[in-house]
């Protein structure tokens, strides 16, 4: 007999085809010409995830193939679960009993043949059956989960037990062939169209599994045990693996007999049979409410947002965590660090700059007007000044030389400051010994400091 194989690519391409479908409703996309960055920025302060109470759950659909092997009096050839009769499979999962979902109800409705084919040399043991049937069932389903992957269990082993029965299972026999003759099988294996007893060896003849002639209808109750996994492609879409062995609360084939004249009067046993579905289906659950939804915000709340960083003092339009200059008067011009513009670059922001365009390195005072060099010394000389003053004034005075040195010869007791020994005082070198003059690290007295200045500029 020619085995129908189990539609397992079939299977496997709706669950390549079902694997997008999600459980939550995705948000429409606008067009926009923020970049993906600035979008991902906007989408985790703007949406938040919110978990579903008390979601209502509706029943669970799933659809699948599989194969029917029999166990009973008839012996098949083949004992391999999955080479035998093409059955079809509706399940209902019609409640969840938990809040876990470990615990459920199913209603699965098998629609199929029980085929069986037994072939020997034996006289009196070559029998035939094929069993239609519709079934509908109620069982009681444990699952638990292992693997999970983000938040999820996606493999969830499970077994399950219950109740199904078959209105009217119709039981048919192959007893003829195509042409119409009667199988008789001899005991070299062969069949005919004449028993083994006539005469002739008449004509060889094939089976053509046709199932012609019905046996029996009855009423058949059947105790499922069902065990298998589940493995979650989505929050929707489940692809379930699953073998049913089945009992059935009475005998199936005590009616068939060989289709030989000569056996007719052989009795057989009418012990109760035994049934295995091995199947692959899909699961969807389209009308349960989702476990989370998202919810869009018309403001963002964040929890480590830095208010100093990004606040603007003195509203400048520079942020305050760059701002150089924070006390800018309002309404001043600056620049890229919140400093005012300062075009002749003398320190004096123009806003208060008295004198425009003062000469590059010239000493200016708060108004940004030239400071002679003997207002500058008369104040050196009557007045204590500041040591970043006097490094400011220095560095003014160091730029407007350029890099002229004259041929002045450094005193025995500034020798020593010379430490680069190009026999020239350079600015670097003044401000390092005025600092060191400061800390008191120091053998220059403070005439010599002032000498130190004179001969600087001397040079």
């Amino acid at each position: 007999m020619m085995r129908k194989p189990i539609p397992f690519l079939i299977l496997l391409l709706m669950a390549f085809f079902a694997w997008p479908l999600n459980s939550y409703a995705q948000p429409r996309k606008q067009k926009t010409d923020q970049g993906p960055e600035e979008i991902d920025i906007l989408k985790d302060y703007l949406t938040t995830e919110v978990e579903v109470e008390d979601p209502t759950y509706m029943p669970v659909f799933g659809i699948g193939a599989g194969v029917i092997q029999y166990f009973g009096d008839i012996k098949n050839a083949s004992q391999n679960p999955l080479n035998g009769s093409l059955a079809y499979k509706l399940n209902i999962k019609a409640v969840y009993l938990d809040k876990k979902h470990r615990f459920s109800i199913n209603i699965p409705v098998t629609l199929g043949d029980i085929i069986a084919n037994q072939s020997s040399l034996k006289a009196g043991s070559n029998r035939n059956m094929k069993a239609s049937f519709t079934s509908v069932g109620l069982t009681f389903e444990y699952s638990f989960g292992l693997f999970k992957t983000d938040g999820v269990k996606r493999l969830r082993p499970f077994f399950a037990t219950g109740f199904a029965m078959a209105p009217q299972m119709t039981i048919n026999t192959d007893y003829t062939s195509a042409n119409g003759f009667e199988y008789n099988y001899w005991q070299d294996g062969t069949i005919r169209t004449v028993p083994s007893s006539a005469p002739s060896n008449g004509t060889l003849i094939k089976r053509d599994y046709k199932y012609e002639t019905s046996v029996d209808k009855k009423l058949m109750g059947i105790v499922p045990l069902e065990f298998g996994f589940d493995l979650f492609l989505s929050d929707r879409v489940q692809f379930r693996i699953s073998s049913t062995l089945n009992y059935c609360l009475s005998d199936l084939d005590g009616k068939i007999k060989e289709a030989s004249r000569q056996q007719q009067n052989i009795t057989y046993a009418k012990n109760n049979d035994m049934y295995l579905f091995t199947a692959a289906s899909l699961h969807f659950d389209l009308f349960s409410d989702p476990k989370s939804f998202t919810v869009e915000k018309l403001l963002g709340e964040v929890d480590d947002y830095d208010y100093a960083f990004y606040d603007d003092e003195d509203n400048d339009m520079v942020l305050d965590g760059i701002d150089q200059c924070p006390q800018t008067p309002y309404g001043v011009t600056v620049d890229s660090i919140g400093c005012p513009i300062d075009a002749d670059g003398d320190g004096v922001g123009d806003y208060r700059d008295k004198e425009q365009m003062s000469r590059i390195g010239a000493i200016v005072d708060a108004d940004g007007v030239e400071v002679s060099d003997e207002r500058v010394w008369a104040n050196i000389n009557s007045e204590p000044m500041d040591r970043s003053q006097v490094e400011i004034y220095l560095r003014n005075a160091s730029s407007s030389r350029g890099d002229r040195k004259a041929k002045v010869d450094i005193p025995d007791k500034f020798k020593k400051l010379d430490t680069d020994g190009d026999n020239y005082i350079s600015f670097d070198e003044v401000v390092k010994s005025i600092d060191s003059f400061f800390d008191f690290d120091s053998t220059l007295s403070t005439n010599d400091i002032y000498e130190l200045n004179n001969f600087f500029f001397d040079q």
